[in-house]
């Protein structure tokens, strides 16, 4: 009977000196003898990986004033597709660009009080293609009082309204004056 424990104590110490070192796991070594059977056994956990620095957020690109483009007619907006026509102006096209209210466009072509109208101006020759004036634009408004303009040396000027009523505006090109555009203020 001492044999067969003997024998089975050493096979026992053999087992566990070469099965032990291959169950050894990497990172820190914890006693995992348990001397309480009653006592919890505590498995360490992971670190949880700090959060991901933000990117800094892109500065957007100013909004274009005066917008580029007329969707109903695409490339011919203020600053779309300057000709490289030299033919003298024979025609000036004057319009209304749209109209603005709270820095949002609304349809339509009348305004109401505090509201901007953006206009929109163009030199033709005498083929009806655009061309390069020698000259800037310069603009005439009836009723002016009503209105206050941001420029009326500009391709595309603005007017505010101030009170309701009817303006008119034209727009003359080396000497050459568009026909009237109203704008009416509500």
């Amino acid at each position: 009977m001492r044999v067969k424990r003997t024998w089975a104590a050493a096979v026992s110490v053999l087992v566990l000196g070469i099965g032990l070192p291959a169950c050894q796991r990497e990172g820190p070594v914890f006693d995992d003898t348990v001397s309480n059977p009653d006592a919890v056994v505590v498995t360490p956990v992971a670190p949880i990986p700090a959060a991901p620095r933000p990117a800094p957020t892109p500065t957007p690109n100013p909004p274009e004033d005066p917008p580029r483009g007329d969707p109903q007619n695409p490339g011919d907006g203020p600053g779309e597709n300057i000709p490289d026509n030299n033919e003298p102006v024979a025609r000036v096209e004057a319009r209304i660009f749209f109209v603005e209210c709270g820095g949002v466009a609304v349809p339509g072509v009348e305004a109401p009080v505090g509201c901007r109208v953006h206009l929109d101006v163009t030199p033709k020759d005498s083929q009806g293609r655009h061309t390069r004036a020698k000259g800037g634009p310069v603009w005439s408004f009836t009723n002016a009082g009503i209105i206050s303009v941001s420029s009326v040396v500009d391709y595309t000027p603005t007017l505010t309204a101030l009170a309701p009523g009817d303006v008119t505006a034209t727009c003359t090109i080396d000497g050459v004056t568009s026909p009237p555009v109203l704008i009416r203020l509500k």
